[in-house]
């Protein structure tokens, strides 16, 4: 009869991850395509994989770290290279990301699903308990935005894995007054809590939540060791740019805006206020379970019960939690308090049970009673994150609607602000996190992704996969182009309907009209049509005249060269050089003299041909600018030898 009821039990525990499966497949159904909503990280994570994959370590996405992330990614592109070879992985893959990315994100779908359904399974098996051994499925369902990035290629499902692991001991823990943290349960704690840091420094706080259950110092001693070793293994993908990362995180501590920005200084008290009572109204579930274990906490130090285990794990809660707001509140983004939301679920398990016994001692519910109650609070939890999810009519993005845009052989100008029809917006964030590969994606996506142009709203800059473009020289060569751009108002970029006004007046721009729109989506797409003779004829080329730098052999020791000064002109700038680096860095330079803030780069290569790369750079002269001096040089950052050569420079001016 026992060994039947256990078989059976394990059944029932395939429920909720069943149904936990089941409304991801509806979700990826729904938003059907990365690029069309969650390009951001997901591309990042792809194109840095892809680095590790062939070999380089010179990531450009670090700041999580995000080591496991890339680990995966990395693994599955490595398997593609060793069938389908690995020196044609980079185009196979830069021309269909999405599958790849689908792949990943199924295989962390599946690795939920089964860590939801063993976290099930040993909580029964080491309480007997059923009714807590279902509650502690419910854990990603209590979070709306955890929920949705399920299944996204980014590291809030692979953080589910740690927590998991905290949530099935500490579970034990209160619920078994019998059950021991064995050296197996200390090291399964130690490598989830290593993994949780290798994957994102805001899961530091879940780190110190073993400590209030491991008894004596020694096993916490182990435990912190154990951690530590781990790490050091997790961090191996991230470790050629770990300096990058810690000056990264010292950057976001000594400054009080987001990604390291705004003055200096630790805290913004205003806005830190701001945020910490926005993440109060966020979650509800979090809020009601923060304030129910505050409340629980508080009555065991009054009633003198603190080493209750139940009051242990929920005091562990409690530091959790708010170590996490103050995190966030600094730092501020919603999503990253999903790892506090994982710990509602045993939060209010524990909190619940131990005021329920304060205030009934030896009046416990019948075990069918509270088996019932269970199954009717995960019914209420997962139809409640199904109505959160707002899934769209009939399972089909809006975004859907605008996917024929992408559909054409036009010139296209894509607006950098938000997701849209065009999948060379995604790719073009990626390749922009990409590191030391940027110069190789960018020569792959100009051949496979040609006439895609990029522009910058904000500094009303024109770019293509590798360099700035000249407004004017792009509307000489084209009669025709598209402009894409997401907006709540009907209307182009300020900056840029400014420059088209001013070109139409010189009559390079014939007109400029809204040939499809997507109110739902706030999708829009212009069409520019140009003359492209006149403006043709209105560019005039003039060759610089600049000394002789011949060729320029930079190492660290002499990381600079070059340095030709000359006084900018009326029009725009095109300069060129030749550069061998076998770790694809140095970059063309162009700074102002006379300390005005004016400074142009590039790094990554227009082409390449025998070994040498091109560095293309393309400079447009401000009014302020004009008769300024500037300084034109090459800059080696790397470690090894670089050589520059050939330098070129012409003006072109338009009439």
């Amino acid at each position: 009869m026992g060994k039947t009821f256990h078989k059976s039990m394990q059944w029932g525990l395939l429920v909720i991850p069943a149904a936990f499966l089941l409304l991801q497949l509806l979700l990826k159904a729904d938003y059907r395509y990365f690029f069309l909503s969650s390009h951001d990280p997901a591309y990042g994570y792809l194109f840095n994989g892809l680095n590790l994959a062939m070999g380089n370590l010179q990531l450009g996405l670090y700041a999580h770290p995000g080591a496991p992330l890339h680990l995966l990614v990395a693994l599955n592109l490595a398997a593609d290279g060793l069938i389908q070879g690995f020196h044609t992985l980079p185009e196979r893959m830069l021309s269909n990301p999405e599958l790849f990315l689908h792949i990943i994100s199924i295989e962390l779908l599946l690795m939920q699903v089964a860590g939801l359904y063993l976290t099930g399974l040993y909580v029964f098996r080491n309480t007997g308990n059923k009714a807590v051994s279902l509650s502690v499925q419910l854990t990603p369902f209590l979070s709306v935005q955890g929920f949705a990035f399920s299944s996204v290629v980014m590291l809030e499902p692979l953080l589910l894995f740690p927590v998991l692991v905290v949530v099935a001991v500490l579970s034990a823990y209160a619920f078994n007054p019998a059950y021991v943290i064995s050296r197996k349960a200390c090291t399964a704690l130690a490598v989830a809590m290593a993994f949780g840091l290798s994957a994102k420094v805001v899961f530091f706080p879940v780190f110190l939540l073993p400590f209030v259950v491991l008894d004596g110092w020694r096993n916490k001693v182990i435990y912190t060791a154990t951690v530590l070793l781990a790490l050091t293994i997790f961090l191996i993908p991230v470790y050629a740019v770990f300096p990058q990362f810690l000056h990264w995180i010292r950057d976001l501590f000594m400054h009080t805006g987001q990604y390291g920005s705004g003055s200096a200084g630790v805290i913004d008290w205003h806005s830190f206020g701001d945020h910490f009572r926005r993440l109060l109204r966020a979650n509800g579930w979090f809020t009601v379970c923060l304030v129910l274990v505050l409340i629980m906490v508080i009555m065991a130090v009054f009633r003198g019960k603190i080493h209750d285990r139940k009051v242990r794990v929920a005091g562990g809660v409690l530091v959790v939690f708010i170590l996490n707001m103050v995190m966030v509140a600094k730092h501020y983004a919603v999503h990253y308090m999903i790892i506090s939301h994982n710990l509602v679920v045993i939060g209010f398990l524990v909190s619940a049970t131990w005021i329920y016994t304060t205030f009934r001692p030896g009046r416990n519910l019948p075990e069918s009673r509270l088996l019932l109650l269970t199954v009717t609070i995960c019914m209420v939890a997962v139809g409640w994150i199904i109505s959160a999810i707002s899934y769209s009519p009939r399972l089909r993005n809006p975004r859907m609607e605008t996917l024929p845009w992408g559909h054409t052989t036009l010139p296209r100008m894509l607006v950098l602000e938000a997701p849209g029809p065009f999948r060379e917006t995604a790719l073009f964030h990626g390749m922009s996190f990409s590191g030391g590969m940027k110069g190789t994606y960018a020569q792959i996506l100009r051949k496979q992704y040609p006439e895609t142009f990029f522009y910058y709203p904000a500094e009303d800059r024109l770019a293509d996969w590798s360099h700035d473009v000249n407004k004017v020289s792009l509307l000489a060569r084209f009669p025709e182009i598209l402009i894409m751009y997401t907006s709540r108002r009907d209307t182009l970029p300020e900056n840029l309907a400014i420059s088209l006004q001013a070109l139409t007046r010189q009559g390079f721009v014939k007109s400029v009209c809204r040939v499809a729109a997507d109110p739902a989506t706030s999708q829009y797409l212009y069409r520019i049509e140009c003359d492209t003779a006149r403006t043709a004829a209105a560019i005039t080329m003039h060759p610089e005249a600049i000394p002789e730098t011949g060729t320029l052999p930079l190492n660290p020791d002499n990381p600079y060269g070059g340095n030709v000064k000359f006084r900018l002109k009326k029009g725009y700038y095109e300069l060129r050089v030749w550069r061998k680096a076998s770790d694809n860095k140095g970059a063309l330079v162009v700074s102002d003299t006379e300390g005005r803030g004016f400074y142009k780069a590039v790094e990554s290569p227009f082409t390449s041909a025998s070994g040498w790369d091109q560095l293309t750079l393309v400079v447009e002269v401000p009014p302020d600018m004009e008769g300024r001096e500037v300084l034109v040089y090459v800059w080696y950052p790397g470690k090894k030898e670089c050589t520059f050569k050939d330098l070129h420079i012409k003006r072109f001016e338009v009439n």
